[in-house]
């Protein structure tokens, strides 16, 4: 028997998590807005979590009203908890909504260029073939359950949440930057994953009963794990690998450790064009110091590098002569 304690603490946890996971979706379209251009997000992740998010949605908003599908999940798993709660709903819809901003703003955005890659496009389509033809075979055999549909669209979310970080992951590997690409973003993702199987794992506990860690609710279970995962990827890109910034928000932890870090701060009225120059420049700066080192090196010994005190140690040494 759960007692009143275990599910108000499980309850708070749900909406805590809920919260963390909402609030994801804001940082990186508040970034777009000021930034007014969407180059550094991926155009496949954006993609694919619009189709992984609709499959989401109906996934959680069928199995959390529909009593017939009720009651088809505790005929095959029978004393177990509800696997979606009205926070997976607010969630689901929610990300959705969000989802559709930021497609919005790639749109009307300056995107440089990026854009959507053919396999994307591959994978997406038959994403989307598949699910009318899911339709009509849970519609027309006694063998396969709308309950089995429904899992189905959660595999779905599932495989594209595999899928979705891969080009986010590799443009910042080839970009040696992560600007563009929202961090609170991953912070507040990295909470809510780990919220999501704390929560899981409290119910399970309360109800002695571990089938949600099995087949109960496998794409859930698997989501936040796989978030979690990324998430830590993207941290150590953003915080260890590729530190290069020109925004006064975050001091990344790998120059705290060496005590190198670089810290440019936006003075009060800099407009946006301003912040792009300076964000364009800031990541050429590397590769105009190089080519500087390089030229300084190729010249010979007894040409002037330009600097007033030599000149003038080369003209007292002529009139001396």
């Amino acid at each position: 028997m759960v007692s009143h304690a275990e599910q108000t603490v499980s309850l708070i946890i749900g909406f805590m998590y809920t919260i963390a996971w909402s609030l994801s979706f804001y940082p990186q379209a508040i970034e777009n807005w000021q930034r007014k251009r969407v180059d550094g997000l991926s155009f496949e992740f954006l993609g694919f979590n619009l189709t992984g998010f609709t499959c989401y949605t109906v996934f959680n908003c069928v199995l959390f009203w529909s009593k017939y599908v009720k009651n088809e999940y505790f005929e095959e798993h029978p004393g177990s908890p509800s696997p979606v709660r009205v926070n997976d709903v607010v969630f689901a819809i929610h990300a959705l909504i969000l989802t559709l901003i930021q497609i919005i703003q790639c749109i009307i955005y300056p995107k440089g260029k990026q854009t959507w890659h053919w396999i994307a496009k591959v994978i997406t389509g038959i994403m989307w073939v598949s699910i009318p033809i899911a339709i009509i075979v849970a519609s027309s055999s006694k063998a396969v359950t709308w309950l089995d549909f429904l899992n189905f669209l959660g595999y779905i979310k599932l495989t594209l949440t595999i899928f979705k970080y891969i080009p986010q992951a590799w443009m910042n590997y080839k970009r040696k930057s992560t600007i563009g690409w929202s961090i609170e973003n991953i912070i507040l993702d990295f909470t809510g994953g780990a919220l999501s199987i704390l929560q899981m794992i409290m119910d399970s506990w309360a109800k002695h009963d571990w089938s949600l860690f099995e087949l109960g609710n496998l794409p859930k279970v698997a989501l936040g794990i796989l978030s979690i995962s990324f998430d830590i990827l993207f941290m150590i890109q953003h915080y260890c690998l590729y530190t290069k910034r020109c925004d006064d928000r975050v001091v990344t932890l790998w120059g705290i450790i060496t005590g190198k870090h670089k810290f440019e701060k936006k003075e009060k009225g800099t407009n946006d064009k301003e912040t792009a120059r300076e964000e364009k420049q800031f990541l050429l700066n590397s590769e105009k110091k190089e080519q500087k080192n390089a030229s300084v090196k190729s010249r010979s010994p007894n040409e002037s590098d330009g600097d007033p005190s030599e000149d003038l140690e080369n003209i007292t040494k002529q009139n001396q002569d």
